[in-house]
């Protein structure tokens, strides 16, 4: 049957992971997975915020990240221009705080300059994962993109980069969501199966022994 090897990368809003899994007709085998628990798109935000208070510190000498009330929408700002960012080259944040507001620009290219070692965190945990695998980027025949902060540009360079194969981010999140969800079940489903197996092979041998 004709077999693929599959790379998905699921950049999510708190973590980031990476499995690999070998499609071969009916058959679905989980050859690798690895992951970063601290690293996920609520650090580009972050970058986001700290670029902008940065800003606003320099005209106006105040944190807004001190200001409670303004701080929330800094945040959420902040997300909604990241993703502005994956289909224009620049976005207009309007920031207020401390009862004083000032409009903060920035670029895509500055936005990746902002984030460049987290999307190498990225990149160094697919290599480990790949490694321990025994598999090379160009053998993959598909990436697939998984969670809204794998849409940036940048992750699509990055991969496309180093595989040489393009990547797919059009799957419906749910269903891929619900796919793994199936996969990793009929994992533990097998590992069961084989463990009750190994049990009953394991009994007489555990009965003579009983005997002795």
């Amino acid at each position: 049957p004709n077999q693929q090897l599959v790379m998905v990368y699921d950049l999510g809003g708190g973590t980031f992971d990476v499995t690999l899994v070998r499609f071969s007709g009916y058959e679905v085998r989980v050859l690798g997975t690895d992951g970063d628990v601290r690293l996920g798109g609520r650090e580009w935000d972050d970058r986001i915020v700290k670029h902008a208070c940065g800003q606003f510190m320099a005209e106006h000498g105040l944190d807004p990240r001190e200001d409670k009330a303004a701080y929330p929408e800094l945040v959420f700002l902040a997300e909604e221009a990241k993703k502005t960012l994956s289909g224009h080259d620049a976005v207009s944040l309007p920031l207020r705080a401390h009862h004083k507001e000032i409009q903060v620009e920035l670029t895509r290219q500055r936005f990746e300059e902002l984030t460049e070692d987290l999307l190498r965190r990225t990149q160094a945990t697919c290599e480990l994962m790949l490694s321990a695998a025994g598999v090379a980027w160009r053998e993959l025949d598909r990436i697939l993109l998984v969670g809204g902060s794998s849409k940036m540009p940048m992750v699509h360079r990055m991969l496309e980069r180093f595989s040489s194969q393009g990547t797919d981010d059009q799957l419906p999140s749910d269903l891929i969501v619900a796919q793994g969800a199936a996969i990793h079940a009929a994992m533990l489903e097998d590992r069961r199966v084989q463990q009750l197996k190994r049990d009953k092979s394991d009994a007489p041998s555990r009965a003579a022994d009983a005997r002795e």
